[in-house]
């Protein structure tokens, strides 16, 4: 079974300390630039109350969303996020071994959808959200789940992408970005002829695992999009130029 549409990306943007621009981040993938993790993601655009609250996933979350979506109408939005907030998580789990009580906003702040709710009020779109936490095999299904926001006849979806170093804890088990790394894209309805093509190929074998050991994920729909690769591949999932 083969599962392929179209759609356009009308815009996209990413961080990572000290790297946003499509140009910064060629030169970063090409080796040529490092992050520089005294950088912060800026997010003066929310008041200094919002901001406090925020990790340094969330504000690299915020920064990128707030460059697709600022003269744009709300849309339906996906957060994406293999691990999600790991280093609260962990903080917490720290907390419990001390025997310690759990502070109620860290808890609220450490689960899988805080972002996206922040998102919400924070940005004051009443549009539908959700949450994802695609395996490293199917990082890119987040996008067909926006495509099928398109099927229902929405002008546009916004996706976002987040991650950040895993505690050292977990590190051995499991790989992600050594840094805070964000990407957000709004994609609208395209056709055969123009812009982006999703595919799923589905076998009667599991999904072909994840063997890239320069880069996860996140940095390769990176690459893909500021690069001039023709084609991603992810497990059993193909995104290309059209």
């Amino acid at each position: 079974m083969t599962f392929a549409r179209h759609f356009q990306i009308d815009q996209w943007a990413a961080w990572a300390p000290g790297i946003s621009s499509a140009s910064d981040w060629q030169s970063f993938l090409s080796g040529a630039k490092s992050v520089d993790m005294e950088q912060a993601a800026d997010v003066k655009f929310l008041p200094a109350m919002q901001r406090r609250r925020l990790s340094s996933l969330a504000r690299a979350a915020f920064h990128v969303t707030e460059q697709v979506m600022a003269d744009s109408a709300p849309c339906p939005s996906i957060f994406c996020s293999t691990y999600g907030e790991t280093q609260r998580t962990y903080g917490i789990l720290e907390t419990i071994a001390e025997d310690q009580d759990i502070s109620p906003t860290a808890f609220s702040l450490s689960v899988h959808n805080a972002i996206s709710g922040q998102y919400t009020i924070f940005f004051n779109n009443e549009q539908p959200t959700s949450a994802l936490a695609p395996s490293i095999n199917d990082y890119l299904l987040p996008l067909a789940d926006g495509l099928g926001w398109l099927d229902e006849n929405t002008p546009s979806v916004l996706l976002v992408y987040y991650e950040e170093a895993l505690p050292t804890f977990y590190q051995p088990y499991a790989e992600s970005t050594e840094f805070p790394c964000a990407i957000a894209l709004r994609i609208s309805p395209g056709n055969a002829t123009n812009d982006y093509q999703l595919a799923y190929t589905h076998t009667d074998s599991p999904n072909q695992p994840h063997t890239n050991q320069k880069s996860v994920p996140i940095l390769e729909l990176i690459q893909f999009l500021a690069g001039n690769e023709n084609a991603l591949a992810i497990g059993n999932w193909a995104l290309r130029k059209a």
